[in-house]
């Protein structure tokens, strides 16, 4: 049997990241709005969450090869859509 004790599973690369992950000031105003579009352009602009180094973090944390602006425009966009149907988290 092989033994695969060297390639961890990717449920063990998921749970906390510890990371200086701090948004600017003001975010939670950044989050309320009518649509998820409207929030979304919002979001996108400078990067106010500082959601995308977070991304690449994640993402060499876990040893994945894939384009860190398309997860980081995801994030972005799944954020939006929660803020628009939830309100800001508190």
């Amino acid at each position: 049997m092989k033994d695969d004790r060297r390639f961890p599973r990717t449920t063990e690369t998921r749970g906390p990241l510890r990371t200086r992950w701090r948004p600017r000031p003001g975010w939670r105003e950044l989050l309320t709005g009518r649509s998820p579009e409207a929030l979304l352009d919002r979001i996108a602009d400078g990067d106010p969450l500082a959601l995308r180094d977070l991304s690449a973090q994640r993402l060499r944390a876990a040893c994945v090869l894939v384009a860190v602006d398309g997860v980081h425009l995801r994030a972005l966009a799944g954020v939006a859509c929660e803020a628009a149907t939830a309100g800001p988290p508190r």
